[in-house]
């Protein structure tokens, strides 16, 4: 149908009727996630239809979501719906999670780990911890750094809620823990990876509580500022320290108990006066 806004005219597209039934049991939305970047990112649409080709005789209708890095699928009927809902699509650029009942990404981290370790390994450890959790690993990248305390992996889970999944606080290997800090979740170790360190002890603690002084304490005057006071303070105490015993000045003879010297008056004469008749105007 056609309609007139603002004195423009718009085509509204209306969907056949078959495509309206059964509408929201028939969709999907899924949201992309790239292989290389780890992370949620949106792809053009050329894209996604590149991924999604082996599926596209079974979807209707392929759009953007509402919301960022979202694509929102319609098939044919709700049992293809759902099979797409349970599990997420793997492509060769893109991973498309769906977002039903909540469910979301999840970030851990496992620290200090040696060189040489294989993802295999914490990926076999991983699935057999969460078993029927419901959580699902979706990916494991090792972060090299140049000294090995430091290195890092980063686990990529699917989970429903942070916190009220069960995860280790430490991956246990060849006789070493190695902690895991879990997002949304605080960890449970300090950061140094020291054991035994109590937190007042901690080097990382002692940093810190040091910054904050040094932010907290106040800035110290110019030592220029600090005798112009004293000088200040002094003077408006009184002239009492400078006084003798008699409450005058040291060098005054009256101090002593001498006389005072008054002071002479000296007569200054006038200049004289013109004496003569006033001159009459």
């Amino acid at each position: 149908m056609a309609k007139k806004v603002n004195t423009t005219l718009e085509w509204e597209i209306v969907p056949p009727k078959q495509w309206l039934k059964d509408l929201n049991e028939r969709s999907v939305v899924l949201r992309t996630y790239s292989k290389s970047l780890n992370t949620i990112t949106e792809f053009p649409q050329i894209e996604i239809e590149k991924e999604l080709a082996e599926y596209l005789p079974t979807i209707k209708f392929i759009a953007r979501g509402v919301k960022y890095a979202t694509v929102w699928l319609l098939f044919d009927t709700p049992e293809v719906a759902h099979k797409f809902v349970s599990q997420p699509l793997e492509g060769q650029k893109i991973l498309f999670l769906p977002t039903y009942c909540g469910k979301k990404l999840t970030r851990a981290w496992v620290c200090g780990l040696p060189p040489g370790v294989e993802p295999e390994w914490i990926e076999d450890t991983i699935h057999r911890g969460l078993g029927g959790s419901g959580a699902k690993l979706l990916n494991v990248k090792i972060l090299p750094a140049a000294d090995w305390v430091r290195s890092k992996a980063v686990l990529t889970l699917w989970t429903q809620s942070a916190k009220n999944l069960v995860f280790p606080d430490f991956l246990r290997m060849a006789g070493s823990r190695y902690p895991v800090i879990l997002e949304g979740r605080p960890p449970k170790f300090h950061l140094c990876l020291e054991p035994g360190h109590i937190k007042k002890n901690c080097p990382q603690n002692i940093g810190r509580v040091l910054e904050q002084l040094i932010e907290v304490a106040p800035p110290a005057p110019p030592l220029g500022e600090v005798e112009a006071v004293d000088e200040v303070e002094t003077s408006k105490k009184g002239n009492k320290r400078k006084m003798g015993n008699n409450g005058c000045p040291p060098n005054d003879p009256k101090a002593a108990g001498g006389e005072e010297d008054l002071p002479v008056k000296v007569e200054v004469p006038h200049p004289p006066v013109a004496k003569g008749r006033k001159r009459k105007i």
